[in-house]
Order: structure tokens, then sequence, then C-alpha cells
């Protein structure tokens, strides 16, 4: 998804999106990353796709850095602890590792997410505190444990 927007190039069908999904398995396979990325293979993984975007980690994350990178026009991937988000829509007992990504936010404390968790997940919003609980890394199958860390990206 932030790949597309940053190329202006919409996803315009489920199966366009399959096809985009495919073509970055591919692409993460060649990298020789597994299934389950980290924040760090992730942001490999868009640089390999467009040099010209800006990718960067921000460890320990917290509103207002967040909400600064979201003004500046950047968009935040961020991996979490799939279950800790509580996602109605999720297929229970739902994911144990998920990325987002949080395209921008609210002043009432909410984040604009796109979540492709759930054929609802456009423009889906979570409580900010509920992302940050939840933000945690893979690390091999232990998520609740994995560091805090989100993937900026932006031009």
């Amino acid at each position: 998804m932030a790949l597309r927007y940053f190329q202006a190039k919409p996803i315009t069908s489920a199966e366009d999106a399959d096809h985009g999904i495919v073509a970055l398995v591919e692409a993460n396979t060649a990298l020789g990353f597994p299934i389950d990325d980290t924040a760090e293979q992730v942001r490999t993984l868009i640089e390999s796709q467009d040099p010209t975007l800006r990718v960067s980690l921000m460890k320990d994350p917290a509103i207002e850095p967040l909400q600064d990178a979201l003004r500046s026009g950047a968009l935040i991937i961020m991996p979490l602890a799939g279950r800790e988000i509580g996602n109605p829509y999720f297929q229970t007992p739902g994911p144990l590792y998920h990325m987002l990504v949080v395209r921008g936010f609210t002043g009432d404390g909410y984040a604009i997410t796109n979540d492709p968790g759930t054929k609802r997940g456009k423009e889906f919003v979570y409580r900010w505190q509920t992302l940050l609980d939840a933000n945690h890394d893979w690390n091999g199958g232990d998520v609740g444990n994995g560091e805090r860390v989100v993937v900026v990206v932006g031009k």
C-alpha cells in the first residue's frame, strides 16, 4: 500500500492488489527473507522496490513523533501483535503478527489506518494507545516480546 501510494498507482481492484502482493512476495523471496518480515526487512524490501523513497525505522515510537511524520507527508507501517489490537472484523482469534499502514490521525486520539487484515480496513480507526501498546516487531514467533519499532516511509 505504501509503495503504491508514493508511486501514485492506486489499487484498483482485489485482483490488482493480489498481483501487487505476489510481486512483493517474489521480491521478498529474492532478498532471502521469510514470509514474516521484521521492520528492518520491510525497510530493505521497500528500498529495493523504490530507491527514491526515504525509509527509516523509528524505535520506541510515541504519538507526537508519529503525528509529526504524518504531517510531513509520510506513511507509517506498524508491526503489531495482531491479537492485541481488538479489531472486531478479524477472524477469531486474529493474527499473531500483523502490519498495517497508518495514514493519518484525528484530533481526538485516533490513528487512521489502512488495515489489510479485513475487507473493512480502509480508513479504519484505532486509538493511538491501542496501536502503541500492541506495537511489537517479528522476532521468530514471540511477538508480544518483540521490539517496539515502526517503518516511516516518505518522499
